[in-house]
C-alpha cells in the first residue's frame, strides 16, 4: 500500500500549494482594489471645508484629486488584465481535478490487490462460482521461464538486460535480468479466481525506469484449463506483440500444482522450495526411476532420505554445461553426471588392475566387495558420459563428499563455481546451457554433498558402535568362558545368550559375535 499512498501524498503536497497560490491572487488582487473605497469619503469631507481655508485647501485638493487619479487608474488596470479574476477560479478546478483523479488511482489500485478481492471470503467465491460469473477456481502454477528467440539485445551500450514478467490480476511474477536471452529460471504463481486473463510481457531493464518490449494476453480458461493435457507440463511457444506486430517468440513451461492426476503434488524430498525448478527435476527424475523400475513407487505422503534421496538427486544432475577456465573464457561444453560406483569403475583402461587393488582392500577390512561412492563426473559429450564402456572413461571426476562449496558467481547470472579438495584445493567453473536451470544445479549439487555427508557421518558412527558391540561381545564372553567354559549344547548356549544379553548387548551383535566364534577353531571345554 505504500506504493500507492507515498506519491498520492506528494500530489496532495503539491495541490496545497496551488489552493495556496490561488489564494494569494485573490488576496492580491483584493489588496488592488480596496485602498480606492475610503479616499473618496474622505475627498467629498475635504472639498466641504469652510471658505476661511481656501488657499491652503487648494494644495491639499490637487494632490488628494491626483492621489485619486492614480488609484483609479490602478483598479482600472487590475479589471483589464486579462484572466485575473478567473486565475484563482481556474487552479482551484485544476486542484479538484487532481484530487478526483489521486481518489480513482487509489481505489482502482486497492480494488485491484489481494486484501480487497472479494474472493477470499469462500461463501463469495463459491456463490460466484454457482451463478457461473466466475469459470474456475483458484490455483497455483510453477512458471519455467526458459528463453526468448527474435528479440534484439544490441543497445547503445552493449547487450541490454531483459526481464519476464506474468500476471494474472493482482497476482504476479517476474523472473532477473539477464543479457543472453536465456533465464531457465522458475517463479511460483497463483491463478486467482476471476482471472479471465494474463498477461506475459517481455521487459528492458533500465537505469532508471523499464520498459515495456512486448506482451501476450493468455485466456485461462480457453488456453489453459480447456487444453490442460496438451498445455501443462509441455514448452509453450508464446508470440509476443508490441502495437499489432510480432516482436520474438518466448518459450515458456507451467506446470499446475495440486492433487490431480497430472499435477504436479508434494516434494517427497525435505529442504526443497515450492517455487525451486530442482522441484520439477524431482518429481521427472522419479517418474523416469519408477518407469525403469530403478524406484518403487512412492506412497502418499512419502519422503525420500539416505541413498534413495542421493539416488533421485544424481538422477537430476547431468545435463550438458560450458566449462570456463580462470580468465573467463570458454574451454568447450561438457556432459556431467553423478554416479555411485568404485574407484576403479572410473580408471578407463587401467580398470582391471585397479579392481584388483579395490578388492584387497575390501578384504583386508572385512568387506565381501569394494566399497562404492558418489562421484561427479564430465565427458566430452552426453553419448560417451551414458554408453555402457565409454562411462568408464571420464575427462574428470572427484568423490562428491569432497566437495567444499557450490555457489553462484556474483559477477554473472547463468554461471556458478564448484570447489572440492583432491589433495589440493580446487574449482571448476560452469555456465548453464538451454534446458536446465542454474538454480537446480546449485541446489541439488548443494543437497547431495550434504546427504552424503549426513550418510558417512552416521555409517562412521555405525562402525565405531559395531566396534565397541564387539569388545564388549569379547569382555562378555570371556568371563564365561572362565566360569563354564565352552557352550556344547543347546540348553548351554541358550544359558549363554541370556548372560550376552545382560551386558546390555544387542541381539543382532550377539547373532554376529556367535557367528564369528564358529568359524573359529573349536576350543577345549573348561573342566
Amino acid at each position: 500500500m505504500s506504493r500507492i499512498f507515498r506519491p498520492a501524498a506528494g500530489i496532495a503536497w503539491s495541490i496545497c500549494l496551488v489552493l495556496v497560490a490561488s489564494e494569494r491572487i485573490d488576496e492580491a488582487r483584493l489588496d488592488l482594489e480596496a485602498p480606492s473605497r475610503p479616499h473618496h469619503g474622505r475627498h467629498e469631507h475635504q472639498h466641504r471645508s469652510p471658505r476661511r481655508h481656501r488657499a491652503p485647501e487648494i494644495r491639499v485638493v490637487d494632490f488628494e484629486r491626483a492621489s485619486s487619479a492614480l488609484q483609479s487608474e490602478a483598479r482600472t488596470e487590475v479589471h483589464m488584465m486579462p484572466g485575473m479574476d478567473g486565475m484563482g477560479q481556474m487552479m482551484k478546478i485544476l486542484a479538484l481535478c487532481a484530487v478526483v483523479g489521486i481518489a480513482y488511482k487509489m481505489i482502482s489500485s486497492m480494488c485491484a490487490s489481494r486484501k480487497c478481492d472479494c474472493r477470499r471470503f469462500k461463501i463469495i467465491a463459491q456463490c460466484l462460482l454457482a451463478w457461473g460469473w466466475d469459470e474456475f477456481e483458484s490455483f497455483e502454477v510453477l512458471m519455467s521461464v526458459h528463453s526468448v528467440q527474435d528479440v534484439q539485445n544490441e543497445g547503445m551500450f552493449g547487450k541490454k538486460e531483459f526481464k519476464v514478467k506474468a500476471s494474472f490480476n493482482w497476482s504476479s511474477a517476474e523472473t532477473s535480468g539477464t543479457s543472453d536471452m536465456r533465464w531457465e529460471q522458475t517463479k511460483k504463481l497463483e491463478v486467482p479466481q476471476g482471472a479471465a486473463e494474463g498477461v506475459i510481457s517481455l521487459w528492458s531493464l533500465g537505469t532508471i525506469k523499464d520498459s515495456k518490449v512486448a506482451s501476450y494476453s493468455l485466456d485461462t480458461k480457453k488456453d489453459m484449463l480447456d487444453k490442460a493435457e496438451s498445455f501443462f507440463g509441455r514448452k509453450q511457444k508464446f508470440k509476443l506483440q508490441h502495437k499489432g506486430k510480432t516482436v520474438g517468440t518466448l518459450l515458456i513451461t507451467f506446470r499446475k500444482r495440486g492433487k490431480g492426476e497430472n499435477d504436479l503434488g508434494d516434494c517427497p524430498i525435505d529442504g526443497i522450495d515450492e517455487d525451486s525448478p530442482l522441484l520439477i527435476d524431482v518429481a521427472n527424475a522419479i517418474q523416469e526411476m519408477v518407469r525403469k523400475k530403478e524406484l518403487q513407487p512412492l506412497q502418499k505422503g512419502e519422503k525420500l532420505d539416505g541413498e534413495k534421496k542421493i539416488a533421485v538427486l544424481a538422477k537430476t544432475l547431468q545435463g550438458d554445461l560450458r566449462e570456463i577456465d580462470a580468465e573467463g573464457k570458454e574451454k568447450g561444453k561438457v556432459y556431467v553426471r553423478v554416479v555411485n560406483c568404485n574407484f576403479a569403475e572410473l580408471k578407463g583402461e587401467d580398470m582391471k588392475e585397479e579392481w584388483a587393488k579395490q578388492c584387497e582392500k575390501a578384504r583386508k577390512k572385512g568387506l565381501k566387495q569394494p566399497q562404492r561412492k558418489w562421484y561427479f563426473c564430465w565427458y566430452g559429450s552426453k553419448n560417451e558420459a551414458l554408453d555402457a564402456e565409454k562411462w568408464h572413461f571420464p575427462d574428470g571426476f572427484f568423490p562428491l563428499a569432497t566437495m567444499t562449496a557450490v555457489h553462484r558467481s556474483p559477477e554473472r547470472q547463468d554461471q556458478f563455481l564448484v570447489k572440492y579438495s583432491a589433495g589440493s584445493k580446487e574449482t571448476l567453473i560452469y555456465r548453464r546451457e538451454q534446458g536446465k536451470a542454474l538454480d537446480a544445479w546449485v541446489e541439488g549439487l548443494d543437497m547431495a554433498n550434504q546427504e552424503i555427508r549426513e550418510n558417512m557421518k552416521e555409517e562412521k558412527e555405525a562402525e565405531e558402535m559395531e566396534e565397541k558391540e564387539k569388545a564388549k561381545a569379547r569382555m562378555m564372553h570371556g568371563q564365561w568362558m572362565q566360569r563354564n567354559g565352552m557352550p556344547q549344547n543347546e540348553e548351554q548356549w541358550t544359558a549363554w545368550f541370556q548372560w550376552m544379553k545382560s551386558g546390555n548387548l544387542e541381539d543382532e551383535s550377539i547373532r554376529n559375535f556367535y557367528q564369528e566364534l564358529m568359524t573359529q577353531p573349536a576350543q577345549p571345554r573348561r573342566g
